[in-house]
């Protein structure tokens, strides 16, 4: 994470309204279902992952091609941007999705915690 990642991240922490902030959201539940240890490499991965391919004759499979679609689709009204900006050690990433919107991921013992933020205009 570079010093204009940093700054927007004390940015989005003091003036942004934070609409969502808990830990183990769907995107934890969502990376047990596909076989992952929720944390914030693993949200990364699955975001810049392949979709898991669809097979009509595997039930697990095919569950875990429609997840991983409706997570992007989920993400993707927060805008396009997947560009994660991740501190040095790997525990903290940040997604700038759009100029009004960030989503913060964090490592935490129990999960991946998830901070939705929105600017206040």
């Amino acid at each position: 994470m570079n010093e204009q990642s940093q700054a927007l991240l004390s940015e989005l922490q003091h003036n942004w309204s934070c609409k969502e902030d808990a830990t183990n959201t769907e995107i934890s539940q969502l990376l047990m279902l596909v076989g992952l240890t929720p944390s914030v490499t693993n949200v990364i991965y699955l975001f810049h992952s392949p979709m898991p391919q669809f097979n009509w004759s595997s039930a697990s499979r095919t569950r875990q091609a429609a997840m991983v679609g409706f997570m992007e689709l989920a993400y993707s009204n927060y805008g396009t941007n997947q560009t994660f900006h991740v501190s040095d050690d790997g525990h903290l990433a940040l997604l700038h999705c759009s100029s009004n919107t960030a989503v913060v991921f964090q490592d935490e013992t129990n999960g991946v915690r998830e901070a939705l933020f929105f600017r206040v205009k």
